[in-house]
């Protein structure tokens, strides 16, 4: 067991996702491409400036770059997470209304790995551009569980707080981990179904 595993690592993971949805973000909003999500196929490559072909090129290697860093750090700490929860550590953190929100960043980080599929992957796979409804289905069941697991754990993180006696004054910025976590996946869960 790895006692030294802190679940704010997913914030690792989180923040990769973010940066590989910048350059999405950008092609979206700034290049013309038909109604729906951009993808790279709509990038006009080989009649661009040379200045704008330089940037785009660094855009998408930066999204391939963040995407496959989100995934790498995904899988290792859903690893490490896994093996963490059979510690007395986690049930101690578990426990202790002050650093219990942490215990929320696995869901946000599995929340933005829907967006890394949204975004950089669809943007560069056609089979999941040209499918993108067929698939909404499985995502959106996807979604559903992972949802469901993170108001489970929410419900008895919050019914374990206010039960036990603390000092609500020591209460840090940690504690917005619980709405920054469902936030992201109410957002998720809207985008997947804009698709439907």
């Amino acid at each position: 067991m790895n006692k030294s595993f802190s679940p704010t690592k997913f914030l690792i993971p989180t923040g990769l996702g973010g940066l590989a949805i910048i350059p999405f973000a950008f092609f979206q909003y700034t290049t013309s491409h038909p109604k729906g999500l951009v993808a790279l196929e709509h990038i006009a490559h080989g009649s661009l400036p040379i200045g704008t072909e330089v940037l785009y090129r660094g855009l998408e290697i930066s999204m391939i770059i963040f995407a496959l860093m989100h995934f790498f750090f995904m899988a290792r700490y859903l690893v490490q997470y896994a093996n963490w929860k059979k510690s007395d550590e986690y049930k101690d953190m578990k426990e202790n209304p002050q650093i219990s929100a942490a215990l929320m960043t696995p869901y946000l980080a599995l929340f933005m790995l829907f967006n890394v599929f949204i975004a950089p992957v669809r943007f560069f796979m056609p089979v999941i551009h040209d499918n993108l409804t067929a698939i909404i289905p499985y995502a959106f069941g996807a979604w559903v569980i992972v949802w469901l697991f993170a108001l489970f754990t929410e419900l008895k993180l919050l019914s374990s707080a206010f039960k036990k006696k603390f000092d609500m004054e020591q209460l840090n910025f940690g504690w917005l981990m619980h709405s920054f976590a469902l936030g992201m996946g109410t957002t998720v869960g809207s985008g997947i179904a804009v698709f439907a």
